[in-house]
């Protein structure tokens, strides 16, 4: 059961560190990220609304192949690292990149379009 596997890896996280999320997706993963936003939720994690659609999930600005973790250095690590691993236990591994290290981007973004 690999998706308990990735609920368990989260619910790992303390809550204190648990970072708000931010969800971009490509049109072709739609579906598939719609159950990474459910089990985000479940294991307690803040998920930013998009208000424009009234979904927790936001449009690629074109299609890509790859999972990607985003925070900004030395920040939210713990959730970016929990993140990664939850990903790997159902057998994919995210490329990590980092955000530009202002308030501005005060989340952890997973960008899905992908498998690769």
């Amino acid at each position: 059961m690999q998706i308990l596997s990735f609920l368990d890896c989260l619910k790992t996280v303390n809550a204190n560190d648990r970072a708000r999320i931010k969800v971009v997706t490509s049109a072709k993963y739609r579906e598939y990220s719609e159950m990474v936003v459910k089990g985000l939720r479940l294991a307690g994690f803040p998920v930013i609304p998009n208000e424009g659609d009234s979904s927790y999930l936001f449009p690629a600005t074109s299609e890509f192949e790859a999972v990607v973790i985003r925070n900004r250095p030395q920040h939210d690590l713990s959730t970016a690292i929990n993140v990664q691993i939850a990903f790997m236990q159902v057998g994919i591994t995210p490329t990590n990149k980092e955000l530009p290290d202002t308030d501005t981007f005060n989340y952890v973004q997973i960008e899905i379009g992908g498998t690769a």
